[in-house]
């Protein structure tokens, strides 16, 4: 499960509409 969470950290990383979800998720 990890592993996945870091893999969609990545995809998360590079979308500037991802940002807010990646906040969320921090």
């Amino acid at each position: 499960m990890e592993q996945q969470a870091k893999e969609k950290h990545v995809l998360f990383k590079p979308s500037t509409e991802n940002s807010s979800s990646q906040s969320n998720n921090c």
